[in-house]
């Protein structure tokens, strides 16, 4: 699209064994902050290495990281000639383990005890610096141009947030462990403010509904597994669509997966393919009357359930017989 500054600040982790993982490999003209997941906010270590990068260049860096990332995203924007198109994707490590905080944050929350008061005080001090993203974006006149996106990768572990009344959390397929709240500001682009919508969208939206913002009209080597949620985000209803979930982390060897549209969701647990073990469950949910997944009704619908199952196994053909090890 002609975009000539294209930053990231804060966590990459997509990859650092090899030069042509590295985001400035990966189209990006300015990175700061660290290769892999869950640093030491304070020191910056993983797996006894200093991990803080600008660029391809190790640095030493004196504070929080939440902190780092807020300044270095602000040290872009500023880096940017004024009137020019420019875009950030700032990926806070917060509120990811470890759990840490500074004592000033965690101060903000005597009613709180425990890891859920360090949890409130990482997201206390991650909200300070959006903050202090906006602001540098409004002191530059370009707020209202700006296409801002906000949302979490998953739902929050239980032992330190709150999901509600949705069931599950982080590392399951249930509504606390995939559904999170998101906000958008685009009010020079038609996204109105004090608005909700409740379509369902999500990560693989994100680079198609780019490409329509900043006016991209080529062609793509592949078809983009999302679509563009512009027309979404400015009142229009989405067409229903499948919305597939899978995960098999940890030492349990377990695939959870799961598949949902607009009335129904399909929930499979079962052991992987290298487990020694035998472990199998269908759950089928309303999830349009039953949005906290309750009521099992698998054996009331069998053909939903069936239909649902080819689904899935359609989206499971795609997995790649040389994929990473789990986690």
């Amino acid at each position: 699209a002609g975009y000539k500054y294209s930053g990231i600040a804060g966590k990459w982790h997509l990859g650092h064994r090899r030069e042509n993982w590295l985001p400035y490999k990966r189209g990006f003209t300015f990175h700061e902050g660290c290769y892999n997941g869950a640093v030491d906010y304070f020191t910056r270590e993983r797996d006894g290495e200093t991990d803080w990068h600008i660029n391809s260049k190790p640095v030493k860096r004196e504070g929080y990281t939440t902190d780092l990332i807020g300044d270095a995203a602000v040290r872009f924007i500023e880096s940017v000639p004024s009137g020019n198109p420019f875009f950030l994707y700032v990926p806070f490590t917060a509120p990811h383990s470890p759990f840490q905080a500074k004592p000033e944050d965690i101060a903000r929350y005597p009613q709180r005890e425990g890891l859920k008061r360090i949890y409130a005080g990482m997201v206390d001090c991650m909200d300070q610096n959006i903050g202090k993203i906006i602001k540098c974006i409004e002191e530059r006149g370009e707020l209202d141009q700006t296409f801002i996106i906000f949302f979490s990768d998953n739902g929050g572990l239980i032992k330190v947030s709150d999901n509600g009344n949705l069931r599950g959390e982080k590392l399951t397929p249930y509504q606390g462990g995939i559904r999170v709240a998101a906000a958008a500001r685009w009010p020079d682009g038609g996204i109105p403010s004090g608005k909700v919508i409740a379509e369902r969208t999500g990560y693989i939206d994100i680079v198609p509904t780019l490409l329509q913002a900043a006016g991209y009209r080529g062609s793509l080597k592949n078809k983009p597994d999302g679509i563009n949620i512009l027309p979404a985000l400015r009142g229009s209803p989405l067409a229903d669509r499948d919305w597939f979930t899978y995960e098999d982390q940890g030492d349990k060897r377990i695939e959870s997966m799961a598949v949902n549209n607009d009335r129904w969701k399909l929930v499979v647990r079962r052991s992987a393919p290298d487990s020694e073990n035998f472990t199998r469950s269908v759950q089928l949910f309303q999830i349009s009357d039953d949005p906290y997944e309750t009521t099992d009704l698998s054996s009331q619908y069998p053909d939903t359930v069936n239909k649902l199952k080819g689904s899935l196994n359609r989206f499971y053909s795609l997995k790649s017989a040389k994929q990473v090890p789990r986690f």
